[in-house]
């Protein structure tokens, strides 16, 4: 079942839809931190934590935390999982 659309910045309303849209109950460790790298290309990581967290259902803080992992030197998910990623989100309408 898809989530709510939260109450979030009208500019992230696509974003948080198509993440939706790929992963709608769950996602696993590598294609949360996939979808962070992903969004990091054009995102702040302030917009990033606050899609991830209604995503994943986290405190803002934690998955700020997040963030800043996967964007420290070798905090990337593999190139692999990535691409993946990106392939699943361009189908669901993701375009940055």
């Amino acid at each position: 079942m898809a989530r709510e659309l939260p109450n979030i910045p009208s500019d992230l309303d696509a974003v948080f839809a198509a993440i939706d849209r790929v992963f709608p109950t769950v996602l696993s460790t590598e294609e949360y931190r996939s979808v962070i790298a992903i969004l990091s290309e054009t995102l702040s990581q302030p917009a990033i934590a606050t899609v991830m967290c209604h995503i994943v259902e986290e405190d803002f803080g934690k998955v700020l935390n997040d963030v800043y992992g996967v964007q420290a030197p070798n905090g990337a998910p593999p190139q692999e999982a990535v691409e993946r990623v990106r392939d699943l989100m361009r189908r669901a309408g993701y375009a940055p």
